[in-house]
């Protein structure tokens, strides 16, 4: 084996796929990234062999070199159409089934080219060519040689799904997913030249440019990468979740520019198109609250506060969140504002304040001002056809607490639960002291999850609370979940009995845990 100019540049070509390899590895906790890393893993495989085979002196180990080569020739042009279904939102379609029927042909195939020497399906005859720049494996094409094609059909599929994807995300995106199309329309062009057996250069007949053109095309991605955020912003959670919300969502760059905003956004500045480059200043210039808030400095929690601004001469109250946005190695690259109109809600609670609707005690609604807000609430989001959930607590013990300690520290008991409650929810939730001991947040449930979010909160908040050194005694509560759905729509009463049942099992089953007791 002895390295020349030509082995020397393709390895090269091997190291630069490597290192795009280990760098989109470093983000595979985000949205395509592995397979992505996987498809550059095998592309590294197949550009090195081939370099290790142009280095070879003799045909054994040329051959050698060309079957380890096969494994990413045969392999990665499936694993970038996997990778385009789940970069396009299309993860129901990466099934064990589909899986084993793409890689039927590729491991068929690769079966055949490592049983070349004794059935010579791909190579009918090979030789030492020595009569080129360097020496190389001369061979001529087998039986199934043309089903190398094969892979030609997943790139088509993938840049098919591509420029569909590209005709239905923001501009922002559109560059990215233009980026990696056009990225992977190389490899396909020079497969099609490749396979017609025209040879532009005669010192180098059998060489196989493929290697040079995987390169930039995985280079194109990592740009993609590096230029775009790919695995930072990835379209498909954007347009889920971002494109669809009701609130508004700005993204800064580090320089404070604006690189993308969402339809709900766009509508609080008064704009048909996001005004991308504009510096903060200038996006933000009739919002000086928000303004002022995008130049305090963020912590690893987000910036919480609530403005106040005159839309159309009126007042309207806003919810605003801002976070940072950092990358795997914990560099801040911009900034996340989420805005959220509580105008309604902040209307609202003055109406029910001069009703005297709220809890004297707690500050927080009572029974009366639970069912004026909730029945209000189920109808908004059976009306956007959203899903809730409905938390009831009961706070145990409050009877000994009372005996030991006196009402007034029952009373604190109540109050100091309450604070819990609020320090645990959303601002958007809606929280009511029922009476007694008893407590209830509701909550529109974005996610499967929301209910298991909320009670986890509360329940750490409570072991936290729980665990100061000059508690007197804990406070303990039992939590009943019942979830509202837009399709299978129920009263609020109804939604409460459920939920104050799930209760009462979880008090049975804390009561069982300390005595044995059963039902």
């Amino acid at each position: 084996m002895q390295l020349n100019s030509v082995s020397i540049v393709v390895s090269l070509c091997g190291f630069m796929t490597a290192f795009i390899t280990w760098y989109t590895w470093r983000h595979r906790s985000t949205r395509g990234s592995q397979i992505f890393s996987v498809f550059m893993a095998f592309i590294t495989v197949y550009i090195l062999a081939y370099g290790m085979e142009l280095a070879s002196l003799d045909l054994q180990g040329m051959l050698f070199w060309s079957k380890i080569g096969y494994l990413g020739i045969f392999f990665f042009p499936t694993l970038f159409l996997l990778f385009v279904f789940q970069y396009t939102g299309r993860n129901n379609w990466i099934s064990l089934r589909n899986i084993l029927l793409l890689f039927l042909i590729p491991i068929l195939l690769l079966i055949a080219k490592f049983t070349d020497d004794v059935y010579h399906l791909v190579y009918s005859t090979t030789w030492l060519d020595t009569s080129g720049l360097i020496p190389m494996i001369g061979f001529t094409r087998g039986p199934i040689y043309p089903f190398a094609l094969y892979s030609f059909l997943p790139g088509v599929l993938g840049v098919i799904l591509l420029w569909q994807k590209r005709n239905h995300t923001p501009p922002l995106y559109q560059h990215q997913t233009t980026l990696i199309a056009v990225s992977a329309m190389l490899p396909l062009v020079v497969l099609i030249f490749y396979m017609t057996g025209l040879q532009p250069f005669p010192e180098l007949k059998y060489l196989d440019f493929n290697v040079f053109v995987y390169t930039l095309s995985g280079m194109g991605v990592g740009w993609a990468m590096y230029r775009y955020r790919l695995f930072d912003l990835a379209p498909i959670a954007r347009e889920a979740l971002i494109e669809r919300l009701s609130d508004g969502v700005f993204v800064l760059d580090a320089k404070a520019r604006l690189v993308d905003a969402n339809p709900a956004a766009l509508r609080l500045l008064g704009l048909t198109q996001p005004p991308i480059g504009q510096n903060a200043t200038q996006v933000f210039s009739t919002w000086k609250d928000l303004l002022n808030i995008c130049n305090l400095e963020v912590q690893v929690k987000p910036l919480k506060a609530e403005i106040h601004h005159e839309m159309n001469g009126k007042s309207a109250f806003f919810d605003t969140s801002v976070s940072n946005l950092s990358d795997g190695y914990g560099i801040n690259f911009g900034r996340l504002i989420v805005v959220h109109e509580i105008t309604e809600r902040k209307l609202l609670e003055e109406k029910l304040r001069e009703l005297s609707l709220l809890d004297e005690l707690t500050g927080l609604n009572n029974r009366r001002g639970f069912n004026v807000l909730g029945t209000q609430f189920l109808y908004m989001v059976k009306r956007m056809s959203l899903k809730a959930v409905l938390i009831f607590g009961d706070m145990d013990g409050m009877k000994k607490i009372n005996d030991t300690f006196g009402h007034g520290e029952g009373d604190q008991a109540l109050l100091e639960f309450a604070n819990l409650l609020l320090s645990s929810s959303r601002s958007s939730d809606i929280l009511a002291r029922m009476g007694g001991d008893e407590f209830i947040v509701l909550a529109v449930e974005t996610t499967e999850k929301v209910s298991d979010g909320l009670l986890a909160r509360m329940n750490s908040n409570l072991e936290i609370f729980n665990s100061q050194p000059d508690r007197k005694y804990p406070i303990s509560v039992s939590f009943g979940v019942a979830h509202y759905d837009p399709e299978q729509p129920i009263g609020l009463e109804e939604l409460i009995n459920q939920a104050d049942n799930s209760m009462y099992e979880e008090k049975q089953r804390k009561k069982q845990a300390r005595t044995g007791e059963k039902d």
